[in-house]
């Protein structure tokens, strides 16, 4: 053989990428156009159903989440058309989620309930606003188990409260929006 063509051989064999060069440009041409896709998989997941809610730290849906049935919300109140229920919060008066009363190691931000009777701020499980007139210590999760609480003699207006004076009680307190 010619060495000239021979030398022409050894060049062009030389210049052509080994299995595995092959293998790696491949991969990461796939990962690049996987990547390239990826807002569009995620545009879609928007337009799809919404993802379900995980409930909180008490094991129960926070105000403004989707939700099917009462129960799963902490304020036990689901409304909406079907398909786009959320939880909803009660006796919020002119209160909005954060607050913590005094009595609970907070500070006192006076606000007027929904039964016309002066309260203070507190924020629900469920982290809803919350006009109370004063709390009760009590190991609760939902404003169900506060209804229920004694027999029901908070009423339906009882919600269950963060209080942090309440550290034996899980941290929590039924509050009611006035004398039931």
């Amino acid at each position: 053989m010619n060495q000239n063509r021979f030398a022409a051989v050894t060049r062009l064999v030389s210049g052509v990428p080994s299995r595995r060069d092959l293998l790696r440009g491949l991969a990461g041409v796939g990962l690049g156009l996987g990547a390239a896709r990826l807002p569009d998989r995620v545009e879609a997941r928007k337009k799809g159903k919404p993802r379900i809610p995980k409930p909180n730290a008490f094991g129960c849906l926070n105000v403004g989440d989707a939700c099917k049935r009462a129960g799963q919300c902490c304020s036990g109140i689901c409304e909406g058309k079907k398909g786009k229920r959320s939880c909803k919060a009660h006796d919020t008066g002119t209160c909005s989620t954060g607050g913590q009363p005094g009595t609970c190691g907070g500070t006192d931000v006076a606000c007027t309930s929904s039964l016309d009777e002066e309260g203070y701020c507190a924020t629900t499980t469920g982290n809803a606003g919350y006009c109370m007139l004063y709390p009760f210590c009590y190991a609760c999760e939902t404003d169900g188990d506060c209804r229920a609480a004694e027999g029901g003699v908070l009423g339906p207006r009882a919600a269950c409260i963060r209080c942090a004076n309440c550290a034996s009680f899980a941290g929590t307190a039924c509050a009611i929006p006035g004398v039931p």
